[in-house]
C-alpha cells in the first residue's frame, strides 16, 4: 500500500461556535447542499424504528427501491424532544405516509480477535475470476471512481485509484460516531445524555429534508443514542451537527491518526493540505489524480475540507472487523449501527434480498458514495465504492450498484444468485 503522508490536525476554537459558523455560511451556497462541503451530505431520507438501546440493534432488510433515495417515514409522532419556548418552527411540509421496515433478526456476530490485518497490495495486483469487468465497466464512465474490493481473507482483490484524494461527505460521520461511542466507553458522555437540535442545524428551506427531524424539531432536544443512529442510519445532518458539539475537530483528527488514516482530515484549509504526490508517482489513473488534487484545492480556497481515500476507507473497515477502532465494544456497536443503514440504493440494491451489508452512504454535489462490508459465506468482503466529478449522481449510483453485483458474484459465487 503506497506510504501515508502526516496528517495535520485543524486548531481550532469551541466546536459548537464553528458548527454555527458552517451553517451561517450554508445561507450563502445555492443547490441541494445543505451546509459547507466540511460538514454536510445532501439528504438521504429512510425510516427509523425504535431504538431499545445501543445494543439492542437489528438488521433491517428494507424491499428494495428504485435508484432514487428511498423514502420511509415511520407512523410515529416524531422523537420526545423537549422544546425551546422562544422557538418558533416554521411550518412543516407534508410528508408521505410509510410503514417502517419490519426487524427481522439480530446481526450475526462478527469475529473480532485473530483475524489479521489485510494484505493492501498495489493498483498492479492480481484481480479476482470476474472482477477484472469492472475496468471496462469504469473506464468508459465520465467522473473519478475510486474501487477497493479486499476478499473474505483480507487479501486486495481490486483496487482503482485508492490513494486519490475524494470529498468525505457524510463519511465524515464515520470517524464522529466512533469518537462518541468511545466517549461513552469511556463514561465521558451518556448514552441518554440529552443534545440541543439547535435551528441553525437545520435546512434553512424547510422543504429539504434532514432524513430524519422536520422543521418542528427546531430548538428540541434528543439523546445521544438517538441522535448516533439518525446520523448512521439515515445521514442526518442535524444529528451529526448536534454531535459534534459533543467533539472537537482536533480530536477527530487525533483518531484518525490514531487509527492510521494519514490521508483522511477533517476541517482542512488551503493551507493545510498535503504536499500532494506527484500524478505519475500516486498510482491509479495520472490524469483522474491530477483531477481530483484539482477540485479539492478550488474548494479549499472558500471552504474547509473533509478529506480522504479508498484506502484509508478499506483501511477503517478492515480494522473495524478485527474490533480495532476505538475498542473491540465501539468496533462492534459500529457495526450494529452499519448493518442498520437505511438507505439501500447503492451496494445492496443489486444483491440477494437476504444479505447482510454494513455501510455508509455519503453525498454531495456531483459526489456519490457506499463504502462497507458484504456479508458472504464465506466471510466478510469489504468493498469501497467512491466518485466524483461526476455528472449524474443518480447514474453514479447505479455504477456503484452494478460494482457491488460484479463483486458479489466473483467472491461470493454466482450460485448465490437465486
Amino acid at each position: 500500500m503506497t506510504d501515508r503522508r502526516s496528517v495535520t490536525s485543524v486548531a481550532g476554537a469551541g466546536f459548537l461556535a464553528l458548527a454555527l459558523l458552517f451553517a451561517v455560511f450554508a445561507q450563502q451556497r445555492s443547490g441541494p447542499e445543505l451546509v459547507p462541503r466540511s460538514i454536510a451530505a445532501s439528504a438521504q431520507i429512510a425510516t427509523t424504528p425504535t431504538i431499545a438501546s445501543i445494543d439492542e440493534i437489528v438488521v433491517v432488510t428494507p424491499t428494495l427501491g428504485s435508484i432514487e433515495e428511498v423514502v420511509v417515514q415511520p407512523t410515529a409522532a416524531p422523537p420526545t424532544a423537549t422544546a425551546v419556548p422562544t422557538a418558533v418552527p416554521p411550518t412543516a411540509t407534508a410528508e408521505p405516509t410509510a410503514v417502517p421496515p419490519t426487524a427481522t433478526a439480530e446481526p450475526t456476530p462478527v469475529e473480532t480477535a485473530e483475524p489479521e490485518k489485510p494484505t493492501m497490495l498495489d493498483d498492479a495486483s492480481p484481480v479476482a475470476a470476474g472482477i477484472e469487468s469492472l475496468d471496462e465497466l469504469l473506464d468508459t464512465e465520465t467522473g473519478i471512481f475510486g474501487v477497493m474490493v479486499l476478499d473474505s481473507d483480507g487479501d486486495l482483490r481490486y483496487s482503482r485509484n485508492a490513494d486519490n484524494p475524494f470529498f468525505s461527505a457524510s463519511l465524515y460521520k464515520l470517524i464522529l460516531v466512533a469518537d462518541i461511542l468511545g466517549r461513552i466507553e469511556r463514561g465521558e458522555v451518556l448514552i441518554d445524555q440529552e443534545i440541543f437540535l439547535a435551528p441553525e442545524y437545520f435546512p434553512i428551506d424547510p422543504t429539504l429534508p434532514d432524513g430524519y427531524y422536520t422543521s418542528t424539531d427546531m430548538g428540541a432536544t434528543a439523546t445521544v443514542q438517538e441522535a448516533l443512529w439518525a446520523a448512521i442510519c439515515v445521514s442526518s445532518n442535524v444529528a451529526a451537527l448536534s454531535l459534534l458539539t459533543l467533539t472537537t475537530t482536533e480530536d477527530l483528527n487525533a483518531l484518525t491518526q490514531d487509527l492510521g488514516l494519514q490521508d483522511t482530515r477533517y476541517e482542512s484549509q488551503l493551507a493545510d493540505l498535503p504536499d500532494w504526490a506527484t500524478a505519475e508517482s500516486a498510482g491509479g489513473l495520472p490524469d483522474q489524480y491530477s483531477q481530483a488534487v484539482s477540485l479539492i484545492e478550488t474548494e479549499a480556497l472558500e471552504w474547509k475540507v473533509n478529506l480522504t481515500t479508498p484506502a484509508n476507507m478499506a483501511l477503517f473497515f478492515a480494522m473495524l472487523l478485527d474490533g480495532e477502532v476505538v475498542s473491540g465494544v465501539v468496533s462492534n456497536q459500529l457495526l450494529e449501527l452499519l448493518f442498520d443503514q437505511q438507505i439501500i440504493n447503492r451496494i445492496p440494491a443489486l444483491l440477494p434480498k437476504d444479505t447482510k451489508v454494513a455501510h455508509k452512504t455519503g453525498n454531495l454535489d456531483h459526489i456519490v458514495h457506499d463504502v462497507g462490508v458484504i456479508m458472504t459465506a464465506d466471510g466478510p468482503v469489504i468493498l469501497v465504492a467512491m466518485s466524483e466529478a461526476v455528472p449524474d449522481e443518480d447514474h453514479a449510483a447505479e455504477i456503484i450498484q452494478k460494482i457491488a453485483e460484479v463483486v458479489y458474484q466473483a467472491l461470493a459465487g454466482p450460485s448465490a444468485f437465486r
